[in-house]
C-alpha cells in the first residue's frame, strides 16, 4: 500500500463508530433496504459491518483435502453508512448520539424524530473478548506469565542503597557548590558592566577636553 493510498484510506475512516457487535439495525440502501438484522462482525478499517441473514452473497470455495469445496452462500460487508441503528423501544431506526449520566458514565442514546431518547444500552455480543485472556489454576485472569513476575532482574542490598543514598547526597552538594560559583561569577561579571558604562562618559569626556587643549596649544 503506498502513502497515497493510505492517506486516502485514512481520511475515509469514520473517526467516531456508534455501531457496535450486537446492535439490531435496519438497512436503509441496497437491495435488502428496509430489512432488520443483528450486527454480527465489525471491520473498522474497512467501515463495514456484517449483518446476520443480509446482503448474502455466492462465492466459489475451491477443493481442498479439509473442504470438498463447492458455491456456498455467505454475507458480505455492508457500509456503515447504509445502516440505521433501531430504537430499542420504538423499534424505528434512529439515530445515535452521546450523553454522560450522573456517575460520569458514557452511554448511547437515540436521536431524531422517530426515537424515544432513551439509553441504548451495550450488546452483550460487544462486551465479549474476541481472544480470551488466560486464566490461572485457580480462574483469575493471568496477564503475565508466573515465571516472567517471579524472575528475579536485580538484587538490591541495604549497603547497596546506603551508598546510592550518599552518593546522591554528594551530587546534590557537588550542584550546590557549582550554582554558588556561577552566581558569584554572574554577580561579578554584572559589576564590572556597570561600572564601565559608568566610567565611559566621564572617559569619553574627559579625553575630549585633553584634545581640545592639545590643538589650541598648536594654534597658539
Amino acid at each position: 500500500m503506498g502513502k497515497r493510498t493510505a492517506f486516502k484510506l485514512a481520511r475515509s475512516l469514520f473517526p467516531k463508530w456508534k455501531i457496535l457487535r450486537g446492535d439490531k439495525v435496519m438497512i436503509n440502501a441496497g437491495k435488502d433496504k428496509g430489512k432488520t438484522g443483528t450486527v454480527t462482525e465489525v471491520y473498522r478499517k474497512k467501515n463495514r459491518v456484517i449483518v446476520e441473514g443480509l446482503n448474502l452473497v455466492k462465492k466459489h470455495i475451491k477443493r481442498t483435502e479439509q473442504n470438498p469445496g463447492g458455491i456456498i452462500t455467505m454475507e458480505a460487508g455492508i457500509h456503515v453508512s447504509s445502516v440505521q441503528c433501531l430504537d430499542p423501544i420504538t423499534g424505528a431506526p434512529c439515530k445515535i448520539g452521546f450523553r454522560y449520566l450522573e456517575d460520569g458514565t458514557k452511554v448511547r442514546i437515540s436521536r431524531g424524530g422517530n426515537s424515544s431518547g432513551t439509553v441504548i444500552p451495550k450488546p452483550e455480543l460487544a462486551k465479549q473478548r474476541r481472544v480470551p485472556l488466560p486464566t490461572s489454576d485457580d480462574g483469575y485472569v493471568q496477564t503475565t506469565p508466573v515465571n516472567v513476575v517471579h524472575e528475579v532482574t536485580r538484587e538490591t542490598p541495604a549497603d547497596e542503597e546506603g551508598s546510592k543514598a550518599n552518593g546522591d547526597t554528594a551530587l546534590l552538594e557537588l550542584a550546590m557548590q557549582n550554582l554558588n560559583m556561577e552566581t558569584a561569577l554572574r554577580r561579578e561579571y554584572d559589576a564590572h558592566q556597570k561600572k564601565q558604562n559608568r566610567e565611559y562618559p566621564i572617559a569619553k569626556a574627559r579625553r575630549k577636553r585633553e584634545e581640545f587643549i592639545s590643538n589650541h596649544a598648536k594654534f597658539s
